[in-house]
């Protein structure tokens, strides 16, 4: 669980969270502990693209790059979905390989709005 960082903040339109957010920081170290405990690998991991935020929900789509040797980088694609409730903010799910379906699956999965998987958002 994240700590209750932005609780108060209405997020009724369809934001991105900048790189220097703090909230998008908090919302990956969480995803990056997930990821990590997952991986045979321990290596440091990495989240490179964009998070929204829309009514409750925040969602990540972009890369998980790990390094596997001193100067080689893999890479793959990350999506994730966390979602507020009066505790703080909770991953509800991810995938590190994932297909475009996903999205329209956790629209119905967790009847959430597919506005939040739009495009053009306003910066914050």
């Amino acid at each position: 669980m994240i700590s209750s960082l932005a609780l108060g903040q209405d997020f009724s339109k369809r934001t991105e969270l900048t790189q220097d957010s703090i909230l998008r920081a908090e919302l990956l170290k969480d995803l990056r502990a997930r990821i990590d405990t997952k991986s045979s690998k321990r290596d440091a991991v990495r989240a490179d693209g964009e998070m929204q935020v829309y009514k409750g929900w925040a969602f990540y789509k972009g890369s998980k790059v790990t390094s596997e040797k001193k100067d080689a980088l893999s890479s793959s694609h990350t999506a994730a979905l966390f979602m507020k409730n009066r505790d703080g903010w909770v991953i509800v799910d991810y995938s590190t390989d994932f297909k475009d379906e996903l999205f329209s699956q956790w629209v119905e999965r967790y009847t959430i709005s597919k506005d939040l998987f739009g495009r053009k958002p306003e910066a914050r």
